[in-house]
């Protein structure tokens, strides 16, 4: 810890916006996995059990309902599930952090 806090030569004190833009443009360039949510179904280690090949589960959830995107377990934004150059596709329709709605 007193190696972490000791000043190294030619380091300035106060901010640097130098390292400061630097970060930035890096953390920007990140790449991160994100994660749509189609639905949830709640059913007993049996049922599960019994599934098959070619069974369809039942969400309830209509096509036109809010899907949760999220980041690492986070909810960012929410979004509808629809089609862009035949693949399926989310379009962002609100954002969880500022509750800014998207015009549609």
């Amino acid at each position: 810890r007193d190696k972490l806090l000791q000043r190294f030569m030619g380091e300035k004190s106060g901010r640097d916006s130098i390292w400061e833009a630097h970060m930035a443009a890096e953390v920007r360039k990140t790449n991160v996995s994100m994660s749509v949510l189609l639905g949830e179904k709640a059913m007993s280690i049996a049922d599960l059990q019994g599934l098959e090949i070619g069974q369809t589960i039942a969400l309830h959830k209509s096509p036109d309902d809010a899907l949760d995107i999220a980041c690492g377990g986070v909810k960012l934004a929410q979004g509808q599930i629809g089609q862009r150059s035949g693949k399926v596709a989310v379009r962002l329709i609100n954002d969880v952090s500022s509750d800014k709605k998207v015009k549609q």
